[in-house]
């Protein structure tokens, strides 16, 4: 599952974390193989070391560690003392985050998994005389350094007592693939049975820019993935808004256009008059008394196309673009046009939802007005397929007040009315959706 989907940018976390550890740790050699004894190892020694982690998720991560581990171990004729430094590269699991996703994050059980480099000196001495044993091994340089591949596995519990600190317990279980640990001949097995180093050890973390960013170790998984059907929904509302915020401002150029044009039909209408020449000449000067500005011209005078002496006399001048004698005419600027669509289809194009965004508006501003989406097809296709194409869109148009403009349906009835009557065989103008409206009160 993905972060920061549909656009929106990722959260940022913190991931890098430190421990210190000091414990015990249990060499399982070939010197003390006791059938009886609980732990293989001879002797406890004091180990400790220091890891750098990075969580890729609140789940999983990669480790990095270095360890010294000082082994020793006895029987009758041989004691041994290795000092061993190791380091490796580790998988590191959060089983509590795996099992139980959703759960706080105080405790907490992890595991690692990983292969390393390691390098030992052995010190085989015999009690009996003091001295190295005859059987002693030296590498071809004649010195007893040595070195292995290294197999880590562990397991340790965790506690965050604050964000950046937490304090854990560990058990640590590496194997080599070498077999000669002790630095003795006799005891070394030719790979048959390898060596192996048990520790337990607690250790404090730091977690890095804890205080500042939600740190991978701190959080849960609902925390790191959000649920992508609450993020779809909350963008969808968001481009809503912004649809809405740009259907406002086409509605409103929308309104100012309107406006114009209301404003300008009348003083067309009027210049249409004018032209045309025909209504009453009182004066019978031969222009019309709409825009005769002298309308008690003498007879005989000759006057210009507003009626007016060319002889320079004048008559009452009244406005280019005054009010008709027969009042204004005034025009419902609230009716708008249909919704059309392309043949056998249904989709609505960009001009459909300006006409449904007007509708929307109308029925924003009255909450008690009810319409009526008619339906209509042209005359392709036969009687019943006609009925419910024009059902469809309908229903279609009133899918979108609905979902879109968050319109009642109750306030919304779709009906297809099949072929528009009369209508040429195919032709856009019939294939379409008109509104009828009226108040529920």
């Amino acid at each position: 599952m993905s972060v920061g989907l549909f656009s929106q940018e990722a959260k940022t976390f913190s991931r890098w974390s430190f421990t210190a550890e000091y414990g015990y740790n249990y060499f399982d050699g070939d010197i003390n193989q006791e059938t009886t004894a609980l732990l293989p190892a001879s002797t406890r020694e004091i180990t400790y070391g220091s890891t750098l982690e990075y969580n890729l998720t609140p789940t999983w991560g990669l480790m990095l560690d270095y360890y010294y581990f000082p082994l020793k171990g006895k029987n009758s004729t041989l004691t041994v003392s290795s000092r061993l430094y190791t380091t490796s590269l580790s998988a590191t699991i959060n089983f509590t985050r795996w099992i139980f996703p959703q759960t706080g994050n105080v405790l907490s059980l992890n595991g690692s998994l990983g292969v390393g480099y390691a390098r030992y000196t052995p010190e085989p001495i015999d009690p009996a005389t003091g001295l190295p044993p005859s059987d002693v091994l030296l590498n071809s340089s004649g010195k007893n350094v040595f070195q292995s591949a290294t197999f880590p596995v562990t397991f340790y519990a965790e506690y965050n007592f604050n964000l950046p600190l937490a304090l854990g317990l560990k058990l640590h279980y590496r194997a080599l693939n070498k077999d000669n640990v002790e630095g003795v001949q006799n005891l070394q097995w030719h790979g048959v049975s390898n060596d192996y180093i048990a520790a337990l050890s607690i250790y404090m973390r730091y977690k890095f820019k804890a205080k500042s960013t939600d740190h991978l170790r701190n959080i849960r998984i609902k925390d790191y993935e959000p649920d992508e059907g609450l993020e779809l929904a909350q963008q969808n509302k968001e481009e809503i808004e912004n649809l809405k915020n740009k259907v406002k401002d086409i509605d409103k150029r929308v309104d100012d256009l309107d406006s114009r044009v209301s404003s300008l039909i009348p003083r067309i209408e009027k210049l249409e008059r004018w032209i045309a020449n025909v209504g009453p000449d009182s004066d019978n000067d031969g222009i019309i008394d709409e825009r005769d500005l002298e309308p008690n011209t003498p007879a005989g005078v000759a006057v210009d196309f507003y009626g007016r002496s060319k002889s320079g006399s004048s008559g009452t001048n009244t406005s280019l673009y005054s009010s008709s004698k027969n009042g204004k005419i005034v025009f419902d600027t609230d009716a708008k046009g249909g919704v059309y669509f392309d043949f056998d289809r249904i989709d609505l194009d960009n001009v459909a939802k300006v006409a449904i965004a007007d509708v929307a508006r109308r029925m924003g501003n009255n909450p008690d007005l009810i319409v009526e989406i008619r339906g209509y097809c042209d005359r392709a296709g036969d009687e019943s397929y006609n009925l419910r194409l024009s059902q469809s869109r309908a229903d279609k148009v009133k899918a979108e007040l609905v979902r879109v403009w968050s319109i009642r349906p109750e306030r919304i009835i779709a009906n297809g009315k099949g072929v528009m009557p009369n209508s040429p065989y195919r032709y856009r103008l019939n294939r379409r959706c008109d509104f009828f409206f009226n108040d529920s009160k």
